[in-house]
């Protein structure tokens, strides 16, 4: 029995042993390189490798410089006056910026694309030599020219341009009163026009005898309370054309003549659009007879002579006391000839309120294009889904 026990304890003792000779002799068969971490243009990476028996190895992946995280920046457009920047990929990790197309890496000056009037544009003065005009291209200009203006230079026979839009940021505005020169806006948006109180307010205020053009641009994002004479691009003028000029996202409070473009004036629309423009005319006095509350257009509050062409009102809110028309509140031949032509009006909504500040039931007046025509010359005016509402003074 001892002998038996030993034999055994001898063949166990041998097969440890032959394993562990056999464990000794294992080579490692490695899998392939595995990435953990990739390397960037400022990290390091790492990858492993596996083997059968559950070894690993670990190796670290020196920095790739050209492994960018890119996103695309657009750039900003050149102009005459201003300098732009190339479309480009810009590295949010090593903050460096490379061309779209061949990967070159740009420095801060070759990434610049130079204006060609910029050796001869005086940001002070706004006048560019080559162009022979006065050039805006920033906020902070368009209220040092007007300031210009208000104080006396009125810039008669020269030429005003906007060379970008401009954001006004709702910063209470003051408005450019007696113009005389050409203010073309060149298709730029003007944003966020504020005017919190006065008469005779909008964008250009007062331009009473003065022949010239303001023209091509966009008021979008307009809140203006005023008292008489009242348009988010013009509040009163006799002579100054207003052009292919459009208003959209208004709100206009006003107590007389308050129109989405003009107030009132003896002069030439054409071209011009409003929409998505609330107004509302209440009345605030009366005295010897005089009314107020009234006049009050898409476009235009009231005309006395020129004309109104061409021009489009949609998504239009308008409340009055009366004369209140999806284009003009009043056309009048009192003062010369004038008429509407080529207009069209679409979603107006129209509210003749002779309740608020009540004094007197009158003529409503209000029409889908004009609201009161008095010898108007009208042609080819389409008006499609107009609701006029009236609240009238019971037991007048």
């Amino acid at each position: 029995m001892k002998n038996k026990i030993l034999v055994l304890l001898f063949v166990a003792i041998m097969c440890t042993c032959i394993g562990l000779l056999v464990g000794c002799a294992h080579t490692c068969s490695f899998g392939e390189w595995v990435e953990i971490k990739p390397a960037t243009c400022t990290e390091k990476g790492l990858k492993e490798r596996v083997c059968s028996c559950g070894k690993k190895e670990e190796e670290i992946i020196p920095i790739n410089l050209s492994n960018h995280n890119f996103e695309e920046i657009i750039g900003l457009q050149v102009t005459l006056h201003t300098n732009g920047t190339k479309y480009h990929n810009h590295c949010t990790l090593c903050d460096k910026n490379f061309d779209k197309d061949t990967g070159t890496e740009l420095t801060d000056e070759n990434l610049i694309i130079k204006a060609t009037h910029l050796d001869s544009y005086d940001k002070d003065s706004l006048y560019c030599e080559l162009c022979d005009k006065y050039v805006i291209t920033t906020a902070e200009q368009f209220r040092a020219f007007r300031d210009d203006v208000n104080n006396g230079n009125r810039y008669s026979g020269k030429t005003v341009i906007l060379n970008n839009d401009i954001n006004l940021n709702n910063v209470e505005w003051i408005p450019i009163n007696q113009f005389g020169g050409v203010f073309d806006g060149k298709g730029h948006t003007i944003y966020n026009l504020k005017i919190s109180s006065g008469d005779r307010v909008g964008l250009f205020g007062d331009q009473w005898q003065v022949d010239t053009e303001i023209r091509n641009f966009t008021l979008d994002g307009v809140n203006i309370t005023g008292g008489e004479y009242v348009g988010a691009a013009m509040a009163r003028t006799a002579s100054t054309k207003l052009i292919n000029i459009n208003v959209k996202n208004a709100v206009i409070s006003s107590t007389h003549y308050a129109g989405g473009v003009l107030g009132y004036g003896y002069t030439t629309i054409d071209g011009c659009t409003a929409d998505n423009v609330t107004i509302t005319c209440t009345p605030n006095a009366v005295e010897n007879g005089f009314d107020n509350g009234d006049k009050v257009g898409g476009i235009v509050g009231c005309l006395f002579s020129g004309k109104v062409d061409n021009c489009k009102a949609t998504n239009i809110t308008l409340t009055g006391y009366r004369d209140i028309g999806g284009i003009a509140g009043m056309l009048s031949n009192g003062e010369g000839a004038v008429s509407a032509k080529n207009n069209t009006t679409d979603n107006i909504k129209i509210c003749v309120d002779q309740v608020t500040n009540h004094y007197g039931t009158k003529d409503a007046n209000a029409g889908e294009i004009i609201g009161r025509d008095i010898g108007a010359t009208t042609e080819n005016n389409v008006s499609t889904n107009v609701d006029i509402e009236y609240k009238l003074k019971e037991n007048e």
